[in-house]
């Protein structure tokens, strides 16, 4: 396990802080404020921690922010082309019949066979 050492006369980079909380609300309570917030956020803190030439800290605040805000987009872009998909109908040919009928008329009609 290592250990992670903090000099408390460094501060830590206000926009990393920022950027770690809305990654954790955009999963929770605020899914696409905290994710645009935790993305931005994280590329600023990380641009203004790098400038600093090692004066300030939070870059893995700053880094995890950012993962969960890019996380919680792909997660949004998959449901987003998936959800079309799994709500098609499901189309079955019956036996005896010519024409594709959608499951779910084929399951509520009263003189179907399966």
């Amino acid at each position: 396990m290592s250990s992670v050492s903090i000099d408390p006369t460094q501060p830590v980079n206000t926009n990393a802080i920022i950027s770690f909380v809305a990654g954790i609300l955009g999963w929770t309570l605020l899914p696409l404020i905290g994710t645009v917030v935790a993305i931005c956020y994280g590329r600023a803190a990380l641009t203004e921690i790098r400038a600093s030439h090692g004066a300030m800290q939070g870059e893995k605040l700053a880094r995890i922010g950012l993962w969960l805000g890019w996380a919680h987009v792909a997660v949004l872009a998959l449901v987003l082309i998936a959800a079309p998909i799994m709500t098609r109908p499901i189309t079955v040919q019956l036996p005896g019949t010519a024409a594709l009928q959608t499951f779910s008329h084929a399951v509520n009609s009263p003189g179907a066979q399966a």
